[in-house]
C-alpha cells in the first residue's frame, strides 16, 4: 500500500492535542481527498513538526526532516529519518538533535532533504545570528551556509537537480530580526 502512494506525499505538518504533537504524513493526491494520513513522531519526544518528504523507489526508503521538543527542555532539536515507513518507531533510523554548533544555538530546524544531503537553520534568542547548514548524510559532516555580510541567513529547500547539481533555496537578512 505505501509502495502505490509513497511518491504522491502531498503534506507533512503538526497535529496538536493535550499530549503533546505528532508529525502529520498525508499519502495522496494534492486535492487531499481519498488519501492516507499517519501520524510521525520522533522517538522520546514531546512534540514532533515534519517537513520535507522524500522517497527513493530505488531502495524504497523514505526521508523526513523537522524539529522536535523534549519534555521539560525549552530546546528545539532537528532531526532527519532514512528508513522504511515500518522504521519510525526505531530511534536508530534517526539523526538526533542536529545543529551546526549546539554549544552557541538552542533552536535548530531541519527544512528539506534531497539525495545525501538536508538542510537547515541554527540559532537561538541569545546569539547575534543564525546559520544555515548543509548536512552529508553520508558523511554526517555540516557546511555552514551563509551569504555575504548578512547577520542570518535560512534555507529551507533543496532540490537534486537532473544533472546532479543541486539548487537550494532560503533567505538572508544584513540585521538581526
Amino acid at each position: 500500500l505505501l509502495r502505490e502512494h509513497s511518491e504522491n506525499i502531498s503534506w507533512l505538518g503538526l497535529s496538536m492535542n493535550s499530549n503533546g504533537g505528532q508529525g502529520v504524513v498525508y499519502f495522496g493526491d494534492i486535492t487531499c481527498a481519498g488519501g492516507i494520513t499517519y501520524t510521525l513522531s520522533v522517538p522520546g519526544a514531546e512534540y514532533t513538526s515534519v517537513y520535507g518528504p522524500r522517497y527513493d523507489a530505488t531502495t524504497e526508503l523514505f526521508t523526513f526532516v523537522g524539529s522536535y521538543t523534549l519534555e521539560n527542555d525549552t530546546t528545539i532539536y532537528a532531526f532527519l529519518f532514512r528508513g522504511e515507513f515500518n522504521d519510525l518507531a526505531n530511534p536508530a533510523k534517526y539523526v538526533f538533535q542536529m545543529n551546526f554548533n549546539p554549544t552557541l544555538y538552542t533552536t535548530s530546524f531541519t527544512h528539506s532533504t534531497d539525495g545525501m544531503f538536508a538542510v537547515g537553520n541554527s540559532g537561538s534568542v541569545e546569539a547575534t545570528d543564525t546559520y544555515s547548514w548543509l548536512y552529508n548524510i553520508i558523511t554526517e559532516t555540516y557546511t555552514p551556509i551563509s551569504f555575504p555580510n548578512a547577520k542570518t541567513t535560512t534555507t529551507y529547500g533543496i532540490i537534486k537537480n537532473a544533472n546532479g547539481s543541486y539548487t537550494i533555496v532560503g533567505g538572508y537578512s544584513s540585521s538581526k530580526q
